[in-house]
């Protein structure tokens, strides 16, 4: 695919003061399987988060959200490869990273959220001393002062009563609690970063809302960054102060929430906005898109939205837009760009 390289958007809450990006995706590729069949995941990935902020990856299943996230921990299994670009976190590149290396900075300084909370702690194991050997292991605790500090991380993640929680196996708490575990053990090493794998999607509306703001809580106390991995855009509205959205393996529009959910500059970004129920407020009709998302196996040479845009032009099909500012902090990657901006919803 031929890539016109954007320049990488820094999300920050206070974007162009302060130190630079605490992790920094340029050009990111990657592929699964092998030779002609090989699956384009990742078709040049742009992406900055500054220390501290709160960034939300959007976009619907399949886009790339979890790919990026498992290639920034090194999690891509054996079928996955990065074919290129870079990755930097804290000064260090973590694509040349040995994997002792690697398993250093994944779980201390990087800490993950998965979606399946029951499948990501051992069934046979109870939360207790998963937790414990946790502690002991990457800090070095004494059994006891692990003991006290898995129940002080509980008991901070809004578990009511942490010592039968340590004592159960995961499948005898509920979602909302395993999930609550998950989390404590994320931030238990006090990492930098926190990139959270749609954590709330199997939750009730009350249990999501609950663990939004816990993460909010912490994010805040603990001054970390935050990745948020969602299709959902009230949630990322919620969660957090920027969002880049993602289509087919690249990031297509990103900056500020409040700007790009008020003046969104990409025709998929204004599609996804237009299709949430609220939208549909005063009889209007929601938004639909016609087509289907391209084949990465056979990515072509231009907007991979191309095929379902109603603005789409001769210049779309032969030449991928860069992605390019509309505004100080917000940029997307049209060719239209500013007229998208500008016409009425």
């Amino acid at each position: 695919m031929s890539g016109t390289g954007p320049a990488t958007t820094q999300m920050s809450s206070n974007p162009g003061t302060g130190p630079g990006p605490l992790l920094d995706i340029r050009e990111l590729c990657v592929e699964f399987g092998e030779g002609a069949r090989a699956f384009h995941a990742l078709n040049g990935v742009n992406l900055a988060v500054a220390p501290a902020a709160a960034i939300a990856i959007l976009g619907e299943s399949g886009c790339g959200k979890s790919v990026t996230s498992l290639a920034v921990t090194g999690l891509l299994g054996r079928s996955g490869r990065v074919t290129g670009g870079s990755i930097s976190f804290n000064g260090h590149d973590l694509l040349g990273m040995s994997k002792q290396a690697l398993n250093r900075v994944r779980g201390v300084e990087i800490g993950m959220i998965f979606q399946d909370a029951l499948s990501a702690l051992n069934p046979t194991l109870t939360v207790g001393y998963q937790m414990r050997e946790l502690l002991r292991t990457r800090m070095g605790l004494s059994r006891s002062a692990a003991r006290t500090r898995a129940k002080e991380l509980l008991d901070a993640v809004g578990i009511a009563d942490p010592g039968r929680c340590a004592r159960s196996f995961p499948h005898q708490l509920s979602g909302g609690m395993r999930q609550r575990v998950l989390i404590a053990m994320a931030v238990s090493l006090e990492p930098k970063l926190l990139i959270c794998d749609e954590p709330t999607t199997a939750l009730d509306a009350t249990i999501q809302a609950q663990v939004i703001e816990l993460l909010k809580t912490l994010r805040r106390d603990m001054n970390m960054s935050l990745i948020f991995i969602t299709h959902d855009v009230g949630v990322a509205a919620e969660i957090a102060d920027d969002v880049a959205v993602m289509y087919a393996g690249r990031v297509i529009e990103c900056g500020p929430v409040r700007d790009v959910f008020d003046n969104p500059a990409h025709p998929y970004t204004k599609a996804l906005l237009g299709a949430r129920p609220a939208a549909a407020e005063g009889g209007r009709t929601l938004a639909t898109l016609p087509g289907a998302v391209p084949d990465l196996v056979r990515v072509p040479d231009g907007c991979l939205f191309e095929p379902r845009c109603a603005r789409r032009a001769d210049r779309c099909r032969a030449e991928y837009p860069a992605l390019l500012p509309i505004s100080a902090n917000h940029a997307s990657a049209c060719h239209f760009r500013e007229e998208v901006v500008n016409e009425r919803p």
